[in-house]
């Protein structure tokens, strides 16, 4: 419901936006605006699940399921998309494409993550340092 629309926009989905910002998506909340790019939601709703089971391998038997649903949601519907739209979207702050309001603030250097490695898990592993922290040791 929030979450492509806090990453996008993406290539295919300019037309639609209204306002680029450099930190946080702003088109197709709810999949509104005649939406028809199931195949790229799609990709990123794999990406943003594969972020979260890894928060689950580094905190397992030591959370709660309603715990890990309460993470699960925040993290595929809030965190992984912001970083997302950073790093892959034209108008994301640290995309090598950054052309919104935050311009290129490393000049001409941006962030390249070809196959997605990076932000999966970027946000996986810090949030699963973070958990790990928190839960203490095993």
């Amino acid at each position: 419901a929030t979450g492509y629309a806090f990453a996008g926009p993406w290539p295919a989905d300019v037309p639609y936006s209204n306002k680029m910002n450099g930190f946080i998506g702003n088109t197709f909340f709810f999949l509104s605006q005649n939406f028809d790019n199931w195949v790229n939601w799609f990709f990123q709703f794999t990406f943003a699940a594969t972020s979260s089971t890894i928060v689950n391998g580094a905190m397992s038997e030591r959370t709660g399921f309603g715990a890990y649903l309460v993470y699960t949601t925040f993290s595929t519907g809030f965190i992984y998309p912001v970083i997302a739209h950073w790093c892959w979207s034209g108008p994301g702050w640290l995309s090598s494409k950054a052309s919104g309001t935050l311009g290129q603030p490393f000049g001409t250097v941006g962030v390249l993550d070809f196959a997605g490695a990076g932000v999966v898990h970027l946000v996986g592993g810090t949030a699963a340092l973070v958990g790990a922290f928190i839960v203490g040791p095993r």
